[in-house]
């Protein structure tokens, strides 16, 4: 204002100011932020939800005795030569424990004309993590001797390789009927679906 009373008019943009005043330098423009600056940072994808239990799987295996002893006793191929198919159905309750439901059909394969054993084996397990182990209580029919009754414990190792994972275990059952008992070693393998 005392510019302009006194007949001088205020210096225009970009030119020079009266004497005594500092100019200041212009004033860059803004730098645009960087794109990753200026996007929100994506959200991290949300977990699966935990797998609900009960839930039901499967299992199909074969079954090679290997040692009987007892009465009778033996080894394979020298005193007897079958072979087991074992389908069962299993119902995991939770990430440890889990029922079985096993069913294990022998067929005599020494040509002896004995009919086949079946055992129905209900039981259950729990897996520690590096391999899954349980017992069983089994009912025998058929074949060459009485109908017996025992347990079946056993331990699996599966190979996580997909919606199919393949197992390798060992079953030790022991029977009971009149006159005696019979205990077998018996390795397995199989798949659990």
């Amino acid at each position: 204002m005392l510019a302009a009373a006194a007949g001088c008019a205020a210096p225009a943009e970009g030119m020079a100011a009266p004497r005594g005043r500092k100019r200041s330098p212009p004033r860059p423009p803004p730098t645009p932020k960087p794109l990753q600056e200026t996007l929100p940072e994506p959200e991290a994808p949300p977990e699966p939800p935990p797998p609900s239990f009960p839930r039901l799987g499967a299992h199909v295996g074969l079954v090679l005795p290997l040692v009987r002893a007892g009465n009778p006793g033996g080894v394979l191929g020298r005193d007897f030569v079958s072979l087991g198919v074992a389908p069962g159905l299993v119902v995991e309750l939770d990430e440890r424990w889990a029922l079985d439901f096993e069913l294990v059909l022998y067929a005599d394969l020494q040509g002896t004309g004995s009919p086949g054993t079946l055992v129905v084996a209900p039981g259950g397990t729990y897996d520690f993590g590096f391999l899954r182990a349980g017992l069983r209580a089994a009912v025998a029919a058929g074949g060459s001797l009485d109908t017996q009754w025992g347990f079946e414990p056993f331990v699996r190792k599966a190979f996580a390789l997909g919606p199919v994972t393949p197992f390798v275990g060992l079953d030790l059952p022991l029977f009971f009927r009149v006159g005696g008992a019979t205990w077998f070693v018996q390795p397995r393998v199989g798949f659990v679906f």
